[in-house]
C-alpha cells in the first residue's frame, strides 16, 4: 500500500517540504549558507588564514553562481545582491564587485555593472506550480513506487505537462517547484548538487518533449492554479484537461 495521494497533494507538511526544497536551491540561499559559515569559523579579526578561507569561499560561490546562468529569478537576485551588501559579509570589495557581476551576468544575458535588479526574460514561459494536482490516480501509483527514481518520476510529470499544453514551463518558480516535488517523492537526503542535476534532467527532457506535441492538447496557456483554472494568452479563464 501506497500512502494515499491526497495526504501528499494537500498536507501542510508537503507544502512546507516544498517551499523548504526550492528555498534551499536558490541562490540567495546558498549565499546565507556560506556567509553563516564564515561567521561560525572565523574571528572577528581577519588574518591570513581567514582570508585563505575568504578566497576558498569566494572561488566556490563563484562556481555555484555559474550553475545558475539564464535562471535567475529578479527575486532571487534582488535578495543575492542584497546580501554580498550586508556587514555580515566577508568578501573583500574586489570580490563582492565581481560576485555581483556574475550574478548580473547570470540573471540576464546582457548585463553591466551598476544594473542590480536584472532577470533573463523568457518568452512564452508558463507559470505552473501545482503539478501534484493535476496527477492522475495511475500517475501518483506511478510515483509513489517503491523503486520510483528521479528519472522515472521525471517521465510522469513530463507527460503530464504535455497532455495539459504546458511545453515552456518557467524556471523560477515552476521548473524549481517541480524539481522540489520530486526530492519530497523520494523522502531521501540530498544536497543542492542533487536538486540542480534533477532541474537539469527536468529541463531536458522537457526540451526534449517539446519535439512531439500530444493531439488535443491546449495551448496558449500561461498560468496554471491549483483548482485547474488557466489564464490564457488572450486573458480568458477557462479549465485545462487531463487534471485528476
Amino acid at each position: 500500500m501506497y500512502p494515499h495521494p491526497f495526504w501528499l497533494k494537500d498536507s501542510l507538511v508537503h507544502r512546507l517540504a516544498i517551499t523548504y526544497l526550492c528555498l534551499a536551491m536558490s541562490l540567495a540561499g546558498k549565499i546565507r549558507e556560506i556567509i553563516d559559515y564564515m561567521e561560525e569559523v572565523m574571528d572577528t579579526d581577519i588574518d591570513d588564514q581567514s582570508r585563505t578561507l575568504i578566497d576558498a569561499q569566494y572561488n566556490h560561490l563563484t562556481t555555484i553562481v555559474q550553475r545558475y546562468v539564464g535562471e535567475l529569478a529578479l527575486d532571487d537576485v534582488t535578495a543575492s545582491l542584497k546580501l554580498l551588501k550586508s556587514d555580515a559579509c566577508k568578501f573583500s570589495a574586489a570580490q563582492t564587485t565581481a560576485l555581483r557581476q556574475t550574478i548580473a551576468a547570470a540573471g540576464a544575458p546582457t548585463a553591466s555593472l551598476g544594473v542590480q535588479e536584472v532577470v533573463r526574460t523568457y518568452s512564452k514561459t508558463q507559470e505552473h506550480v501545482s503539478i501534484h494536482t493535476y496527477l492522475t490516480e495511475h500517475n501518483w501509483t506511478e510515483v509513489l513506487k517503491d523503486d520510483a527514481t528521479v528519472d522515472s518520476i521525471i517521465d510522469v510529470i513530463v507527460e503530464v505537462l504535455r497532455n495539459i499544453g504546458c511545453t515552456h514551463p518557467s524556471p523560477q518558480p515552476s521548473m524549481k517547484h517541480m524539481t522540489g516535488f520530486i526530492h519530497a517523492l523520494l523522502n531521501t537526503q540530498a544536497t543542492a548538487d542533487d536538486y540542480y542535476a534533477t532541474l537539469k534532467k527536468l529541463r531536458e527532457a522537457l526540451h526534449l518533449a517539446r519535439r512531439y506535441k500530444v493531439a488535443g492538447a491546449p495551448s496558449g496557456i500561461l498560468k496554471y492554479t491549483q483548482t485547474g483554472t488557466t489564464t490564457s494568452a488572450d486573458s480568458r479563464p477557462h479549465k485545462s484537461c487531463g487534471r485528476f
